[in-house]
Formats: structure tokens, sequence, C-alpha cells
């Protein structure tokens, strides 16, 4: 509570326990950061006198009594006309000036844009830091941008031509997603920063920019959108922190009709193994390369100007300085950085760095800061004064000093102070550089742990990453120590969800694991968290690992059902919706690999079973086309049946009985083709489809048959894969070939309906990478027809040709130019190409200047 009473504030804390660190914590880093000298009083009964002492020093007084002598006293001494408290709520704001409404922003909006998000514009103000601390690895929020300590990257001008200033009808989406890529500690996090600045302040669009952890009430950006009626673009580093926001930002803003785009960064490794679930989402991506010689060249002299070259560096000519970065090619910012000033290999670097720490007390503290920093979470000082039994004060004064140049003080979100080195990627070096022997990191992973409060956001993200099945499994090669772990972690979490589905994953995958002890953890899992699909998708899995593992028939029969009753129950839009249908496929592959082996099965067995195999994954290829994960499961499942001669012959026995039957046809076509017999195959399922010619599979399997034939007409192809789709429906890869042939007809109307397809395909669920390939040309790929025409209108990165004798235009990017074509386009430059085709749509290809 803070009221300006007379001349001076008076802060009031109630607190019932002196040595709570985190409180501890609180006040004085309130005596800190508050000027104007303030007076400061902790209400607590039963005070002694060297805590009295202790908390004067401090500029704090402590009132022995309870709080409602507290009351009581403020009752008696406090004037009735100083009682009022102001209720006035400011809820103006700079973003304002970009209102077309005479509205002032809500309180709502305002809150979204204080705790949830920073407003980039140019008032913005950022504490002051230290150059040298930036060069060294500190982040230092928006100083290095404000003061222009950093390098300028080459690819910013990429994005703002290609993402920023790209016209609104020449968007892929009106929501999308931009992703860049790198290294750990190649300057990501500053360059989405200054792409934020500039495109808030030289390209005038309104930029935010995540801050906190915290959860975001969305219906602020609807507010924010009708106030400026201007597309918005959100900038949020690390992705894979961020998963649940970004989705929920991307779904709110479809519904909503928003205009948004949502730029963001993660590592390479992290985005591929964590970040799937958004590349549904993805619009493009982009690489953070090594830095070119003009971008060295600029760093040598911003090292140079601020005192920053290092020992290796000083003295040099400016040549051999920009030799020693460009002798580092190859490597990232970060460690370029820490090479080329010191001249030793970078992990040589920090180890030495971490022994010259001194006392031993500060140089265990810096390593708990690695420990957690390596999963990007703050370290609180209240943990660091549990976990050490340091009293609060005794760290400020004792251990932060030999500690200030590489660890860094942060804010968190409540008020609290908390730690962290200068990247994760040195403080996950410190870890393995220090921890060497599992024993070691055993007892540090333990002692942490049990410091962990997980009423706090960063607490709580430590404990999830520390617990993640794959990562115990690494570190941890002995069972009782990962026991032990999860064993600690149970009585800090209790009943949390996450904590079981993790043990059972961490069963599930160490050999010989417990998987009825899995199966009975994943039921208290999903009894918490009953609507998380990630969690049914885990048990369904246990529940296939259990099948796999017993010899009983019934058993395995029994367990196989339970699996598939659990994927079934995982919706179609639900994020493990992917997996599930992967699972799915695999059960049904174990059981068609069952009944080949098993000398008492019936061809009409195997028939049936491989028929209902074919229909899942006629399903799957259609819903998720391109998927690799189902694509290696239906190579897995191909490979099986050729291996097994009975597989064929129960085909054909069924073939025989039923010529007509759809899955038997499409299965046995494809083992056809694969032993070099494609006309038999396309015999096989034309006779199907004469029978069932509005079977939607069946036109599919004969157009692709007709389409790897030698010379198959666009009006056959379009008219089968046409047949093979309902509009709209999940059938999405016969939509792809039908739009794709449909744009080669003379029929303006099919033109117009292919235009129509590739823009919803745009919309659908699929990874980046397939949603970008060029699947065909027209001619197709290998003998790929030429076109002519010429630039109808040019932009920064990309532009549009007029094909010669089609009276329609061709979208092309500066990617798609042959070397040097690019700088010698205008508009009505005659130019030769090829038409490709993507789940995007048509596109001009291997432009050249005619003649």
């Amino acid at each position: 509570m803070l009221e300006e009473w007379g001349s001076e504030n008076i802060i009031i804390f109630v607190g019932h326990k002196m040595q709570d660190p985190d409180l501890r914590g609180i006040l004085l880093n309130l005596t800190q950061k508050i000027p104007s000298r303030p007076r400061y009083y902790l209400v607590r009964p039963g005070i002694t006198s060297v805590e009295r002492d202790l908390w004067s020093e401090k500029r704090i007084s402590v009132l022995d009594g309870t709080f409602e002598d507290l009351l009581k006293a403020l009752n008696q001494a406090i004037p009735q006309d100083m009682r009022p408290l102001a209720a006035k709520i400011e809820t103006d704001h700079p973003i304002r000036t970009k209102f077309i409404i005479k509205e002032k922003p809500s309180s709502a909006l305002i809150e979204f844009l204080t705790n949830n998000f920073t407003y980039v514009h140019e008032g913005l103000s950022n504490d002051q830091g230290e150059p040298s601390r930036f060069y060294s690895g500190f982040g230092l929020d928006w100083y290095p941008i404000l003061a222009g300590l950093d390098v300028r990257r080459n690819l910013i001008d990429k994005i703002v031509e290609d993402v920023i200033l790209r016209p609104e009808e020449d968007r892929p989406s009106q929501v999308e997603l931009y992703l860049v890529k790198a290294e750990a500690g190649a300057g990501k996090s500053v360059l989405l920063r200054r792409l934020a600045w500039e495109s808030a302040n030289n390209a005038g669009v309104i930029c935010l920019f995540r801050r906190g952890a915290g959860p975001v009430a969305l219906g602020a950006l609807r507010e924010l959108s009708e106030a400026t009626g201007e597309r918005i673009f959100i900038f949020i580093d690390n992705a894979a922190d961020s998963l649940c926001l970004i989705r929920e930002l991307m779904e709110f803003a479809r519904s909503n009709k928003i205009r948004l785009t949502v730029i963001t960064t993660e590592r390479v490794n992290e985005w591929n193994i964590l970040c799937e679930p958004l590349e549904q989402y993805l619009s493009d991506q982009y690489i953070l390369y090594y830095l070119n010689r003009k971008e060295i060249e600029v760093l040598v002299q911003l090292l140079t100007k601020y005192n920053s070259l290092g020992p290796n560096l000083a003295g040099k000519t400016f040549e051999e300085q920009v030799s020693e970065f460009e002798d580092k090619a190859g490597r990232q910012l970060l460690v370029a950085l820490h090479e080329a000033t010191h001249g030793l290999p970078f992990e040589e670097i920090l180890f030495d760095e971490y022994r010259s720490i001194k006392p031993p007390e500060a140089q265990h503290l810096y390593l708990t800061v690695c420990v957690l920093n390596r999963l990007e979470v703050p370290v609180r000082a209240g943990l660091i004064s549990r976990t050490h039994s340091i009293p609060f004060h005794m760290f400020l004064e004792r251990f932060f000093k030999p500690l200030e140049h590489v660890v860094e003080v942060v804010k968190l979100p409540w008020g609290d102070i908390g730690y962290q080195a200068r990247h994760p990627e040195i403080a996950q070096i410190v870890f393995e550089q220090v921890l060497t022997d599992s024993t070691e990191r055993f007892h540090e992973y333990i002692r942490i742990l049990r410091g962990l409060n997980p009423v706090y956001s960063v607490d709580n993200e430590a404990l999830r990453g520390m617990l993640r099945a794959k990562w115990i499994h690494n570190l941890f090669p002995s069972y009782e120590d990962a026991k032990a772990i999860y064993d600690a972690a149970e009585e800090i979490l209790k009943d949390d969800a996450y904590f079981y589905q993790q043990r059972a994953n961490y069963e599930r995958i160490r050999p010989n694991g417990n998987l009825s002890f899995a199966q009975t953890l994943l039921e208290k899992a999903r009894s918490k968290q009953p609507s998380d699909s990630t969690i049914v998708h885990t048990l369904a899995e246990v529940y296939r690992a259990r099948a796999e593992a017993t010899e009983r028939t019934l058993e395995r029969t029994r367990y196989r059902g339970e699996a598939r009753a659990l994927l079934r129950g995982i919706s179609a839009t639900a994020p493990a919706a992917r997996y599930a249908a992967v699972t799915e496929l695999k059960l049904s592959i174990d059981n068609v690999r069952d009944l080949l082996r098993e000398t008492a099965s019936t061809d009409r067995d195997i028939d049936d079973a491989i028929r209902e195999a074919e229909k899942g994954f006629e399903s799957a290829r259609q819903r998720y086309p391109g998927d690799r994960y189902i694509l290696t499961t239906e190579a897995e499942f191909a490979k099986l049946l050729e291996d097994h001669e009975r597989s064929f012959d129960a085909l054909m026995h069924a073939r025989t009985a039923n010529p007509r039957d759809p899955y038997i046809a499409s299965r046995l076509a494809a083992i056809l083709v694969h032993k070099g017999k494609g006309d038999i195959a396309l015999t096989y399922v034309k006779e199907a489809l004469e029978s069932n010619r509005g079977d939607k599979r069946l036109n599919f399997q004969y157009a692709e048959l007709l389409r790897s034939g030698a010379a198959p007409t666009s009006e056959d192809l379009e008219y089968y894969y046409r047949r093979a789709f309902t509009k709209w429906d999940s059938n999405y890869e016969s939509q792809f070939w039908y739009a794709r042939y449909a744009y080669e007809s003379n029929d303006q109307d099919k033109v117009r309906e292919a235009r129509e397809v590739f823009k919803h395909l745009r919309e659908i669920p699929m990874s980046y990478e397939e949603r970008i390939r060029i699947q065909d040309a027209i001619g197709r790929l290998t003998t790929p027809r030429l076109f002519s025409g010429a630039v109808s209108r040019l932009e920064a990165t990309h532009g549009f040709l007029s094909v010669d004798g089609r009276g329609d235009w061709i979208f092309f990017h500066e990617n798609d130019t042959a070397e040097g074509a690019w700088d010698h386009l205008y508009t009505g430059t005659r130019v030769l190409f090829i038409v490709g085709f993507s789940l995007r749509g048509p596109k001009a290809l291997q432009v050249s200047l005619e003649g």
C-alpha cells in the first residue's frame, strides 16, 4: 500500500515470516530502486532485537504487533481528509496516435500493452546499460537497440521488404506467421528487437513485442484492430516458450477477421522438435546466417568505439581484426565474439571464466543460475537464498559483485528480481563443462529441485523443463537417480498432470521400462486434465507398447482395442491429432504383421486387416499430404507386404472374389506398381472404378496411375481428380492436383475455380516445407514447358508476370529469377519462365530476360 502522507512516502508490508527470502528480496529491492527516501514498515508480532537492527540498516522499521494493532493505530493517526484513495485510472497511451476513433483505449487494452506486450514507438525508454556487457553476451532488453550497439543484419532488409511492406492484396493470408531460425547464439533475439524497432519507427506500422510470460486477454487485440483499422505486427522471441500463445493468437485472429502478422524466432533444433504444431500456420521462414564481410567490419568498428576489442584484437590493424572474425566463419555470433576477442576456444573461455569466480560460494551460486538458465528461465532471488542458505543481504554485499560480469539482474513480472546468465547457450556449456560427473549432476539437480516453488511461474517453468523425460533419460543413466529426481518432484508438485505424463514417458522410453506403472501414471494425468490430447495420445502409445510386449493373443487384441478407443476420442483439430493418426496407422500395421506371422490366420483374415489399414492410410494421406511421419509409416507398411508373399496371394484371392473392392484394388495396385506392372495395376483399378464411379479413393488412385503413365491428358487428369473430392472436404491432395490441371484449362471458369482452390489450400493445416514444395510444373518437372511474358508489376522483392496467350498474371519472387536478372527488371520487361505449382498455387520459376 503506497500513499503520500505529508512530505514522505510510507510503505507498509505485512508479513508473517521474517525469514521469508522472497519477501526480504522484494523489500531490499525496493529500498534500492525507489528514490525520495521513503519510510518502510514491516508489521509482525514477536520481533527480535537482532531482526530489528538488521532491517533498520535497510531503512525498514519493524513494528511489533498484529495487523489488527496496525489498523487501530492508523485509525487514530490518520486524519479523515487524508483517507480517500485516488480512484482514477489513466487510460491514455502512446498507441492512441494510431486510433481512427475518438475513444481512449480501455483499461483492458492498457493492461494488454503494459503487462503482455511492449508497444514499440519512438518514445520507448530503457534503463541504461554498458556496451561492454552487451558485447560479452548480455541481452539488456531495448538498451542495445536504442544505443545503436547492434550490427544491423542484412536479413532485416529482406524481412522488411517481404513481410512488413508487403501490400495487403499480395499477402498469402489475412493471418500470417513468419519464423527466423538460427543456431543458439546467432543473435536472433537482438535482430527481432531491431526489426520491431525499425518496422515501427521507419515503416510506421503497429508493432507489439511480447513481454512477460503471463496469460493474455485476447479481447484487447480485437479492440486494437477495430480502433486503428491497421494490420498488427506481433514479435515473439523463442517460439517454443510461447506455443500456446501463438496458436491462440492465430486462431483468435482468424475467427475475428483481424489482420495479424506474427514474427517469431527459434533455434533450429528447438523448432524441429518442439514447434511442429505451429508448422500449419507458417507463411514463410528465414535463416539467420553468420556475419558477412560488411557486417563484420561494422562489428569491429563498434567494438573499437566502445573499447570492447578484448586482449586478442587490441593492438591489431583493422584488417587483422576483421580477419580474426572471418577465421571464425560458420560459427555463431556469440561464439565468434568471444573467440575473436579472447583468442581461445569458446568452451575454454567459459570454463576459465567459471574457475576464476571467487569466493567458491559465488562460483556455486553461478552454477545454480546456469542449471536453470539453460532452460531459458531466470532464477528468483528467493530461490538462491533458500537453496544456498545465504541471507539475502549477504548475497547482495558479498556475492553479487564477483558475478556482475557473468550474471544479469532482471525484473520479474510481480516485482521481484531474478538472475540469469548472459545467454542460455553459455549456461548450457557451463552446465556441461562443470557437471561432468553424473553423481555431482544428480546432487545439484536434487538440491535445486527441492528449492523450487511452483507457485511462482518461473519456478514452475523450470520444474517442467527439468522433468522432461528425454532430458532425464539423457542426463542420468542410472534408473535410481532418475527415480529419485521424480520422487523429489512429486513431493513438490503433488497431483500435477504434467508431472505424471513426464514420469510415464520416462518409463516408456527407458530400457525395460515399467509400462504398467506408466499406464497408471497417465490415467492419473488424464483424470486431472481430461481434455489434454497429448496425454490421451501418450496413453494410447503405452497401450500399443504393452500389446507389443505381450505374447498372449487376446491380451494383445485388448490393448490395441484400448489404444484405438483412446485415439478415436482425439478431435481432428486437437494438437495431437496428427500424431494420433500415425499411431492408429501403426496399430493397423501391427495387426497385419501378426496375421502374416501366424500360420493359423486365413487369407480372409489378412484381407480384412489390409483393407482396414488401407482405409486408414487413404484418409491420412489426404488429410495430411506429404506428412513425413505418415509417408514413413506407409513405406513401412508397403515393405511389410512386399516381404511377405502371403500378403500378395491374399490380396489376389480377395480381388478374384470381389474385383470391385476399392481398398483391395488400391493396395494391390500399389504392390503391382512396385513390381513394375503398372499396366495391370491400372486395369485392376479401372475395373473397380467401373462399379464404384463415385468412390473418391478409386478416382484419386486412377488419376495417380494415369499421371505416372507415359502421356496422360490434362483433361483426363482434371476429370478424375475432380471426382476425388467434395468441395472443401479433407481430401487436400486431390484438390491440389485438380487445381493444378484445371489451371491449364481453356475454360476460364475452371481457371477461376483453380485459383479459388489454391486460395483455400493456403489455409489448411500443413507443414511449411510441404506447403511451399514445388510438386509439378506445366510440362512436368523433368521437361517443363517454357513460357514468355512481361513484368506487369514489381514490388521490393516480388512481382507479377503477364503470361502470353493466357490473359492472366502469375506471381514470382526475387529468388526465382536467374542470376543477375532481378536488377534488370522493370514494368514491361520481357521474360522467359516456367510455371510450377505448390499448395500455394502457380508460381513463375527460373525467370530470365528474353533474348
